[in-house]
């Protein structure tokens, strides 16, 4: 447990982590004090339902860190960074596949020089 605290801990200060995962790991250590979720929420500026949501799933997954954290530690940091970041979500399945966009709006061989010839006509639209 002192591990994945360890670990909550550097993922909430470090400086090239995604601001959602910051968030949530300050959330959780948080959590970890005596302080009410109410507090929780109005000093990280989320609703108290996020607070217990982020509490609830961590507690959830308890079991399993630990294991991990026993049996695989080098994947511990790892395991919390992807269980702290955003779940995919649904939604309509896009119309225009990747390779008919691809057809549609070709990426010019030679984009330097598509650049230059901006930069020199004077036409900045883009």
């Amino acid at each position: 447990m002192e591990a994945q605290f360890g670990i909550l801990e550097s993922l909430a200060h470090g400086r090239t982590i995604e601001s959602n995962i910051k968030r949530r790991a300050k959330i959780l250590i948080l959590s970890s004090t005596d302080l009410p979720a109410h507090k929780i929420a109005k000093e990280m500026n989320v609703s108290r339902p996020q607070v217990l949501a982020w509490r609830n799933r961590f507690l959830a997954t308890e079991e399993s860190l630990l294991n991990i954290e026993i049996h695989e530690p080098k994947k511990l940091k790892a395991t919390i960074k992807a269980f702290l970041k955003d779940n995919p979500r649904s939604g309509k399945t896009p119309t225009i596949t990747s390779k008919q966009k691809a057809e549609i709006m070709p990426w010019p061989v030679n984009h330097h020089l598509i650049w230059d010839i901006h930069l020199h006509s004077g036409v900045m639209n883009f």
